[in-house]
């Protein structure tokens, strides 16, 4: 009979009573340590991801197009590291919030904690409107549009697009191009 010299499961329910694990204040760690470690390039993406989490948490979701599909949502900050070229993770935010966290406030969370302000933020249509470009006009960014936004801008796509052509437009600063492949796509920027 081999010896068990793992925790047995009463003395472990026991020993978690008294520990209290808080996803926020472990976040604000990996974030200090990340930000005073490196030197970062003028690039940035923003995104969300799963990362795996299987303790019993209120915090965790399930996204089933993810890799990981079941875990605490976080938002993440890369950047290119200057030097090796190598992809870093800069800062998370986890979706841990009583409500959610709404988009603009994820990316101005994002801007107003970047490592320097001529960072260049590139972000997918989760986070992308014309609101923030406009909110932030010296914070260089390029975001995709979601289809919510497309309609907001029925007046940039309002003539037949055919597959694969793409009009460009400015709206002041903002440039914006819209294209049709599988369905309409816009982007828009004010890095021009």
């Amino acid at each position: 009979q081999p010896k068990h010299d793992g925790l047995g499961i009463n003395r472990y329910r026991t020993f978690r009573k008294y520990l209290n694990f808080d996803l926020a204040t472990a976040f604000r760690c990996v974030n200090a340590g990340l930000r005073n470690s490196a030197i970062f390039s003028a690039e940035s993406a923003l995104d969300e991801s799963i990362w795996p989490y299987t303790g019993e948490s209120e915090k965790a979701t399930t996204i089933p197009r993810k890799p990981e599909d079941t875990g605490v949502k976080v938002y993440v900050q890369c950047f290119i590291l200057e030097g090796t070229g190598r992809p870093i993770v800069f800062r998370l935010l986890p979706d841990i919030a009583i409500p959610k966290y709404a988009s603009a406030a994820i990316v101005t969370d994002f801007i107003l904690a970047q490592p320097n302000g001529t960072t260049s933020i590139t972000a997918d249509s989760f986070f992308g409107s014309i609101g923030l470009l406009q909110s932030y006009p010296s914070q260089r960014m390029t975001m995709a549009l979601s289809q919510n936004s497309i309609q907001d801008l029925a007046s940039v796509i309002s003539h037949e697009l055919k597959f694969h052509e793409f009009r460009v437009y400015s709206n002041g600063p903002i440039m914006i191009s819209a294209w049709l492949d599988n369905k309409p796509m816009i982007c828009a920027s004010n890095e021009f």
